[in-house]
């Protein structure tokens, strides 16, 4: 393919170019065996002050511009180990079962057919951002535990059967205060009218709504089902894949004044990561920071 460099024109602060966080690729992150990655132990982690057998470990990672948070945290008497955050999966089945039901969606697989996604656990989980980037959009679905659970019951859960029972996932975006500055809300299960409606597929929220500004996104879950001191018993999970943000272009540099940087990334037009060159416009990320805009024919 011959490809030609358009960008040799400035490009201004105003400028921006789309970006998208697919959970393809990220570097440092290796799927396991059963194709997942809930974190692992690195460095010396923390020790619970509550049990001295639990450790916990900071696997925080970033897929430009967005930094996941991902805890990951070791019994070292029961051998046992959970994880707290956003972790990475390529799970293609869509069973609830004991090794990789909680890595699993309904769908099977990432949007649109991709490799990976992301899974979402626990209340206050975070997706750090620069606040010059502007959100588009991002694809949720439901985790095939929670799933399993909400129709058929759990060990602690009961089945979302009565009428008024719900469960649903709220994205808030919040700035330098203590109050979101925008909120977005995904109902996941809904029983209404004698009829149970769940998240069955991937779903597009937008969140184009939220302003410029944001620096954080925070997931909280809420539903019917909780015990006598208001904690939820429906499994705290949920699917996400393809987060879209506009970001600013400060800087471009022709083909032959790169010097030693190498390309990191390379999207389309539309934000999606590209594996290799597309024809049409393809937006590239250097290794030093820079980004070209190239033409492919």
């Amino acid at each position: 393919m011959a490809s030609t460099v358009f960008a040799a024109l400035p490009i201004f602060a105003q400028d921006v170019a789309p970006v998208t966080a697919t959970f393809e690729g990220i570097e440092g992150i290796t799927l396991n065996a059963n194709g997942f990655y809930m974190g692992e132990k690195k460095g010396e982690g923390t020790v619970s002050q509550y049990d001295p057998n639990m450790t916990s470990y900071d696997c925080n990672y970033i897929q430009t511009p967005f930094e996941f948070q991902l805890t990951y945290t070791f019994d070292s008497k029961y051998k046992f180990d959970s994880f707290y955050g956003v972790g990475v999966s390529s799970v293609k089945s869509t069973d609830n079962n004991y090794v990789t039901g909680e890595f699993a969606n309904v769908k099977g697989g990432g949007f649109n057919g991709s490799e990976n996604f992301g899974v979402v656990c626990g209340n206050y989980t975070e997706i750090g951002m620069p606040k010059t980037a502007k959100l588009k959009e991002i694809y949720i679905t439901n985790s095939a535990k929670v799933a399993d659970v909400i129709k058929n019951g759990g060990s602690y859960a009961r089945a979302l059967n009565q009428e008024g029972d719900f469960f649903k996932v709220t994205i808030e975006g919040y700035g330098e205060g203590e109050e979101p500055i925008a909120t977005a809300e995904v109902m996941l299960a809904e029983f209404k009218d004698g009829t149970l409606t769940m998240l069955e597929d991937w779903t597009k929220v937008d969140l184009s709504t939220f302003p410029e500004g944001v620096e954080t996104l925070l997931f909280m879950f809420s539903g019917s089902d909780k015990t006598d001191y208001g904690m939820l018993n429906t499994p705290i999970y949920c699917c996400i894949d393809n987060l879209m943000a506009e970001v600013p272009v400060t800087k471009v540099e022709k083909v032959d004044e790169v010097g030693n940087a190498k390309e990191v990334a390379r999207y389309n037009a539309n934000g999606v990561l590209l594996k290799e060159p597309q024809r049409g416009l393809n937006i590239i990320r250097m290794s030093d920071g820079t980004v070209k805009k190239v033409t492919v024919k």
